[in-house]
Formats: structure tokens, sequence, C-alpha cells
């Protein structure tokens, strides 16, 4: 079941040879089990260690010392980490935890070498989670029946009271039910509900936050689930209302067949996630399309109408802008993610007005400096998709992935191609701390592919009675 590389072997020999007890734990153990019992293909390079039989991490460390680099990561912590070549390792002690605060520095920890399994594991958030494996007896340690529960496809908590000590926890809960399409017990579902009433999310830094909503959104088959979830526990509504407003705001059945924004919003997440998934794309813009498609009809609350029998929603992209800054800046501080968020969610509907061709080259420039093309394209095509009818998105992505390339292209022979400082100089211009400005505007509104420059030139500097 375990296909250990040389370099983990390594380790398990070494550990070994010096009388210690090693037990895999963690992820690793989970999916290589859920590999096995359901046939999927799971990789987790994250290898977790817990080493019985050692009291003292210095000790620990000098063992581990010839294999590569180690560091301890805190003593308090009982957790070093070893690096040997390509390869990374988290090795820990035996220890008890308690969370004092909302940072992982006010996490008390207690090493105790005489620790039972059980005890140890009991930590750990959930079943299928507090499994371990040890490779000295070549048995699984499976105190809380985790192994059942991946068999089950069910999400466990392990233990209420030390489950709560941490409330991030609560979207690891969700986020594990949606990456392996699991199912939460309905006694954890009920403790993740009573969190959600206390409203204990609200104490966990956002970035904490951000890496659990960006680990479900990027791993998940059908991202829409969590939103569900999180809607049936009452998180939506407590923390992420923005998504909940969405509920029964009516849209045209001529458009959207699919049903109201909030039925909309999870089928173009779900069709998102199908596109991302072989895109070469960075992660950072994975994730800004991903919450994109969550954000890109928020104004449809505040500008939905019937109007003479028909619902419009016009101006909903502008609109909704302010709203997916509230809502973003409740789960990251990454401004470069924002920023794509918001100028997807302003700019979603442009390919689709665009594909008619009469739109200029300019206003594409324009909106290329703000925001991608490619991925307006991607946004463009998701929302499409996600109305419940078929649609073919090559044209309108051939046709943007065009216009990116042409003005790539002009960038590139700018010097060639754009107005400059000479250019007014030959229309009787002196040279000024103003031309920096001029320049700007006068390259905003050029087009070289379709405009005469110095038609361009004249007109504008007559109209500003330059000359």
């Amino acid at each position: 079941m375990f296909n250990f590389t040389e370099n983990t072997q390594k380790v398990i020999n070494i550990l070994i040879e010096n009388n210690l007890t090693p037990i895999f734990v963690g992820g690793f153990v989970r999916d290589a089990l859920i590999s096995n019992i359901h046939g999927l293909k799971i990789k987790n390079k994250d290898i977790d260690i817990e080493v019985f039989g050692e009291t003292n991490m210095d000790k620990l460390k000098e063992i581990l010392e010839p294999l590569g680099k180690v560091i301890i990561a805190g003593k308090s912590f009982g957790v070093l980490k070893l690096w040997i070549e390509n390869e990374d390792f988290d090795i820990s002690l035996p220890r008890k935890e308690k969370n004092k605060g909302i940072r992982h520095k006010d996490l008390v920890v207690d090493i105790d070498p005489k620790i039972s399994f059980k005890e140890a594991f009991k930590r750990r958030d959930l079943t299928i989670n507090a499994i371990g494996f040890n490779i000295k007896e070549n048995v699984f340690i499976d105190e809380f029946n985790g192994i059942n529960d991946i068999k089950t496809k069910t999400i466990k908590v392990v233990d209420n009271n030390t489950f709560i000590e941490d409330p991030l926890r609560l979207l690891r809960a969700i986020g594990f039910a949606v990456r392996f399409n699991f199912k939460i017990e309905e006694k954890s579902k009920i403790l993740l509900k009573s969190m959600v009433d206390k409203n204990m999310l609200s104490n966990i830094l956002k970035e904490r936050i951000f890496t659990e909503w960006k680990k479900f959104l990027l791993k998940s088959e059908k991202p829409s689930k969590a939103i569900m979830i999180m809607k049936e526990i009452g998180l939506l509504e407590k923390n992420f209302s923005e998504i909940s407003n969405l509920i029964n705001i009516k849209q045209d059945p001529k458009w959207h067949p699919e049903g109201d924004v909030f039925v909309h919003t999870l089928m173009v997440l779900n069709e998102m996630s199908k596109l991302l998934k072989e895109s070469k794309l960075n992660e950072n813009d994975k994730v800004a399309l991903l919450f994109a498609a969550i954000t890109h009809d928020f104004g449809k609350v505040k500008t939905t109408k019937l109007i003479n029998g028909k619902i419009t929603s016009h101006n909903h992209e502008r609109e909704g802008v302010e709203i997916a800054k509230n809502f973003m800046k409740k789960i990251t501080n990454e401004k470069d993610v924002i920023e794509k968020v918001l100028l997807l969610t302003e700019f979603h509907l442009f390919p689709l007005i665009a594909i008619d061709g009469k739109i200029k080259l300019s206003t594409f420039k324009k909106i290329h400096k703000k925001i991608d093309l490619e991925l307006l394209a991607i946004m463009a095509v998701a929302d499409k998709k996600g109305r419940g009818f078929e649609f073919d998105g090559k044209p309108l992505m051939k046709m943007m992935l065009s216009k990116k390339e042409e003005i790539e292209n002009i960038e590139k022979n700018k010097d060639k191609l754009s107005i400059s400082g000479k250019d007014l100089i030959n229309h009787g211009l002196k040279p000024s701390k103003v031309f920096s400005i001029l320049l700007e505007e006068l390259n905003d509104i050029f087009d070289p592919e379709q405009d005469n420059k110095d038609e361009v030139i004249k007109t504008f500097l007559t109209a500003r009675k330059l000359i």
C-alpha cells in the first residue's frame, strides 16, 4: 500500500537502528488508505512521522542529521523538519496539545514520551486523520475506527472537546468532506452547527481561513458542495452572507433556465473548477478565478428588478464590486488575489459583449492593462456554461487570446508603434513636465492598427487648445 521512496526508507532505517519506533500519521496514511480502498489516485508528498521512544529533541536531531538538513521548528512544539534532497519530512515526538488563542504560537504543547497511542491520536481532528501505521510491526494503529470511516466515506470528529480548541477545524471538516466526497456524520454536524452558532470562526486569523478555502476550491471535483454544507450548518448566513443573499434572487428564465442566482453561482463554480483542472495558470490566478465564480453576480442582489414583466439586473457587474470586496476581506489580505477577483467581477460580461466583433482594439487594450484577457475569457466561459445548457467556449477563448496576443505584440514594438515625445515635438510642442501625462492619454486612445498617428495627435492637441 505504501510506496516508500529511498529517502523515506533511510529515515525509517535510522530511527529503528536507534531503537526508536516510527509511526506514520496524518494525511500520508489517510490518502494511502483512501486510494487503496476506493481506487482513487491521491498523491500526498507530506510525510509526518511521530517517533516513540525518545524524549529529547536535540538527541533526535543528532540522529537524523547524517541524512540531511534538520531544523527544530520549536522545542516547545516537539517538531523538527528534515530535508533530504527534494523531499521533506515533519518528525515529531508524542505530545498533548491545547489551543489558547488564534495563532499557531498560542498552541500549548506537552511532550509526553509515555503517552499511549490512543491519547496521542486523540488530539487529531477527524477519525480519518487519526490513523497511524507502525512500520516496525507492519500494523495500523486505529484507536478511533478511522479505517471503517474511510470505507463508509464518513467524516467524524475524534473528540468534541479537543476539536473545538481550534475552530479552524470547522472548515477543515467541510474541506475533507468535499475533497473526498464523504458525508459528515450527524453528531459531528451538530457539533459544527454549535460552533457556527457561537461564531467561533470569527476568532481565526484570515490567513488560516484563506488556506482552507484554497484547499477545497482547488482540490475538489465539485467545490459547490462546500458552499452547500456551509449553508446547511448556518455558516453562510453567519459568516459569508454575501453568498446566502443570492438565494431566491430571480433571473430571466430565457437567459438563466437553471434557477436563481445562488443556483447559477454554484453551477459556475463547478464549471470553473472543470476548466481549471488541466490549466497551466499559476495558483494565484486559479484561486482568483474560483473566487470570482462565487462573486461575479453579487451585484444582482442590489440591481435585480421586474420591469414591464421582465427580470433585469442592469449594471450588476459594477454594483457587485464593493460587495465582493467586503466578502474577500473576510477571507484574505492577499492584495493580488483580491484585486483580480474584483476586476473579474467588474468585467465578467465584457467577453460576451465583445464576441460580436464591434469592440475596438483600444478597448481591449485598456481592459487588458487591468486584468488579463485570458482570465476574463475563462470567467466568461464558466459563466455561460453555468446556465444548464451546452456552450462551446472555444470561439470566445480564441477571440480573446487573439486580442491578447495582438496587444502584447504591439507592446513589444511599442517604440515603433506608440506615440512618443518626438511626435509631440514634431507637432510644435516644447518638452515639458506634462509630456508624460499627454503621452499616456494619447496612447490610451491611439490604435496603431486602425488610426493615423498624426491625425490622432492633431485632433487631441487641438481639442486641448495646445496647438
